[in-house]
């Protein structure tokens, strides 16, 4: 029933329908769509999984950013964005790990 619901909800006015623009940052991945700016910093990030006609970035257990290949230019550019965001998101976490212990 939730998924009904939230499905009935979607709308162009509240950002959820219409185009969605990626930008890997140093910092985190950032959305822009025609209402709203997000962003989330890679330690943050659950993973990015991808298949050969999707790129799934699990953000947390109820929300996902599900990204078509159609949606790049080429294989290439979908490639070199995984390639991109995966190691974004693998140096942040390793940062984060060795950052812990940090003056102790």
């Amino acid at each position: 029933m939730l998924c009904v619901t939230a499905f009935l909800a979607s709308s162009h006015q509240n950002g959820v329908l219409g185009i969605h623009r990626f930008i890997l940052l140093a910092e985190g991945l950032q959305e822009i769509t025609e209402v709203n700016v997000s962003f989330h910093k890679w330690i943050g990030i659950r993973d990015i999984i991808s298949s050969p006609r999707y790129c799934v970035i699990r953000i947390s257990p109820f929300l996902y950013y599900v990204i078509p290949r159609r949606s790049f230019c080429s294989k290439e550019d979908y490639e070199v964005f995984l390639y991109e965001a995966k190691t974004l998101m693998n140096s942040a976490k390793l940062d984060g790990k060795t950052s812990k212990f940090e003056g102790r």
